[in-house]
């Protein structure tokens, strides 16, 4: 069986959304779109929901979003990501895909548009903490470090202390 290619074109609605119409090559008809926003307040039970399901934190999410991003189509929430802002450096947060969603190159969206909005906020690396997605995250040019390499309010906040287990493999990306 042949894996048909999708295409993803991608336009800015405006500086805080994006609007991602995957297309299918082979039928060249439109597979759905797919609308990049930033998270409100309104969305926090739906993305703490996905989160949950994921086993993935939400006791210390702060439930304004206010770096978080979503991935809704129609109304419903597909994906999720959020930062942590820590000076000049970011701490990415929780990104989920809902299981129906994945492998249609959301997740991928949503990073590139929270590594745009931490340019935007002056943010010059972004950390993570992973247990199951190195290779995903090096693909996007994160680098595995070690956890001496953290600045100190990263090293403090609760995702790197107490939530994420110390095996968590750390990695980090540079903002150019």
């Amino acid at each position: 069986m042949q894996k048909r290619k999708q295409k993803m074109n991608v336009t800015a609605a405006n500086p805080e959304a994006a609007v991602v119409n995957l297309q299918n090559d082979s039928m060249n008809a439109k597979a759905g779109s797919v609308n990049i926003l930033k998270a409100t307040a309104g969305d926090y039970d739906n993305v703490t929901a996905l989160l949950s399901s994921e086993h993935l934190p939400v006791e210390d999410i702060d439930k304004t979003l206010s770096h978080f991003f979503v991935a809704k189509e129609d109304a419903a929430i597909m994906a999720v990501i959020g930062l942590e802002v820590y000076g000049t450096a970011g701490l990415l947060r929780s990104i989920v895909t809902g299981t129906a969603h994945r492998n249609k190159g959301i997740a991928s969206m949503l990073i590139l548009e929270l590594i745009n909005y931490a340019k935007q906020k002056g943010i010059q690396e972004v950390f993570l903490l992973t247990e199951t997605a190195e290779t995903f995250f090096a693909k996007k040019g994160f680098i595995r470090i070690r956890r001496d390499e953290v600045p100190i309010a990263i090293k403090k906040s609760s995702e790197f202390s107490h939530l994420c287990p110390s095996s968590a493999i750390l990695m980090k990306k540079e903002i150019v």
